[in-house]
């Protein structure tokens, strides 16, 4: 995270008397409308040297130059780099690469990339969305449409959109403290993590996501100022993955050549990684468990370099199971493997568990492990030629008490967590999985329920029931249902994220009975 102890050189600190630094002021506002200049050129203007086109392997989007305790960094969504530890930066013709990621707010969807150093962009003062009311102008200024497949070498192509709108109206999340404001102002994918400007050209807020398809929801300029201080404080961010690009890169994460990975259940999913390098390597990796099922593929583009022989296999015997449950045949039932398998894919599995992958220069590379026909917890082990890095974290089940509200930050390679209540027939209780920022969904499951293939396809019918996208929340994406309960025992809760990006989430159970729940 970002040290707190600012060098007194920095451009713009001031010292007291006795030799302290003391906070540098605010500098004069750069996207100011000069003389008879309209606000939309001014922040064309200003765009050219303050707001950046963000990029890593995986995405892109839009930051733009703050000061924050005394240092200068890129301002963006967490979204737009997640998981990443780097991303590129492009102001004008000039790139800023491999910038760190200094640290995030999961629950604001806010990510620092830096510090600049000396020669930063001029920071632009974030300054207060709250004084807007509906009906004022606001403009949004962003990268939206634009390929990193296509610009990332070629900066001088890019160029800063500016669209114009009005604040529609004032958003309020309750639950998480948070403001918004809805525009109608036009925004798309690579907008992610730009600034809204008023009239003035004062940063006003950050653009997030759209809304009813129509509108953009930027986070207010005092949210987004709260959220830069809690980073800078190191109050947030502690779960962030960070993930390397390339080797070299920075991690929280140690790699190894040998690990163990734990799986609950057939829905588990584990993930090892290995970042990019210059040169081509041979991956040697193998896996002891012979009901596991391994995938390799590219980071960048998604390609399938090798799958286990096994595959066909492992699904002809759930759709086997799944017959003989229903008490039908297979035959009865869509063939889930008429597609086929490339015999090309398997040929990496030169024997049973062992793996030999040819790695193109420059890429990375995502194993996925599944053991989808276990009933009871399983355990693989797995070693390798070259370090690898373990993504899926190790969480264990949590309890949760009836009144409780947990909150719980997922990455994207860890989008489940499990949640145990105690409850007596005849109760009355509510479920409610929410977010700031995104999309969460659960499941109820009956304390005699056994998480196998069959009955995670199966579902309700196996005694698990699914809730999801109930209109609650600001997007109409949380989840929220009431259940009578008709056995005593422990239910299990399994909350997911339909994201797949680093978010926040917040899961409560209440007893309806009690005279001061809010069910519906």
């Amino acid at each position: 995270m970002i040290g707190l102890v600012v060098a007194l050189a920095l451009l713009g600190t001031a010292c007291t008397d006795d030799g302290t630094a003391k906070a540098s002021q605010p500098a004069a506002n750069p996207c100011a409308p000069e003389d008879n200049e309209k606000p939309a050129k001014a922040l064309a203007r200003c765009a050219e040297n303050s707001v950046g086109y963000v990029s890593n392997v995986v995405g892109t989007g839009t930051g733009v130059v703050i000061e924050a305790d005394g240092d200068t960094y890129v301002l963006t969504n967490l979204h737009v780099v997640d998981p990443y530890s780097t991303a590129d930066v492009t102001f004008g013709s000039e790139t800023l690469e491999n910038l760190e990621v200094a640290g995030v707010d999961e629950r604001s969807d806010i990510a620092l990339l830096g510090p600049l150093g000396k020669d930063a962009p001029p920071a632009l003062p974030i300054g207060r969305g709250s004084k807007l009311g509906t009906g004022d102008d606001v403009f949004l200024v962003g990268y939206p449409g634009e390929s990193g497949g296509t610009n990332r070498d070629k900066p001088e192509d890019l160029e800063a959109t500016v669209s114009s709108g009005i604040v529609s109206r004032l958003r309020t999340v309750k639950e998480f403290g948070q403001r918004f404001i809805q525009t109608d102002a036009s925004i798309s994918g690579g907008q992610s993590g730009g600034p809204l400007f008023d009239s003035t050209g004062q940063l006003v807020g950050i653009s997030g996501l759209s809304f009813a398809e129509e509108f953009a929801l930027a986070l207010i300029g005092e949210d987004v100022q709260n959220s830069v201080d809690d980073i800078v404080a190191g109050k947030s961010g502690k779960d962030y993955l960070s993930v390397p690009q390339r080797d070299g890169d920075p991690t929280g994460l140690e790699a190894e050549t040998a690990g163990t990975l734990k799986f609950a259940d057939a829905a588990d999913t584990q993930f090892l990684f290995l970042p990019a390098a210059d040169d081509k390597r041979t991956l040697k990796l193998s896996i002891t468990n012979p009901d596991a099922v391994l995938n390799v593929s590219t980071l960048a583009e998604g390609k399938t370099l090798a799958v286990s022989a096994s595959r066909l296999d492992v699904e002809q015997e759930i759709q086997r199971r799944v017959a003989e449950r229903q008490g039908g045949s297979p035959d009865d039932l869509p063939d889930i493997t008429a597609g086929g398998l490339d015999k090309k894919l398997t040929k990496a599995e030169v024997s049973p568990g062992n793996f030999e992958v040819e790695v193109p220069a420059d890429e990375a590379l995502e194993v996925t492990i599944d053991v989808p026909l276990i009933d009871v917890a399983a355990e693989v082990s797995w070693t390798s030629d070259l370090p690898l890095l373990t993504l899926t974290q190790q969480r264990p089940e949590q309890p949760l008490q009836l009144g409780e509200s947990v909150d719980w930050v997922f990455n994207p390679y860890d989008a489940q967590a499990d949640f145990l209540v105690d409850l007596t027939e005849g109760q009355s209780v509510e479920i409610y999985a929410r977010t700031a920022a995104g999309d969460v969904a659960f499941d109820f499951i009956r304390p005699d329920v056994v998480l196998d293939a069959v009955t995670l396809l199966l579902g309700e019918a196996d005694g698990i029931e699914s809730i999801d996208d109930t209109d609650d929340g600001i997007y109409g994406t949380d989840a929220r249902e009431s259940f009578d309960v008709e056995e005593t025992g422990t239910y299990r809760i399994r909350l997911y994220s339909n994201d797949g990006v680093t978010s926040l989430a917040r899961i409560s159970v209440t007893d309806c009975e009690d005279s001061s729940a809010e069910c519906r």
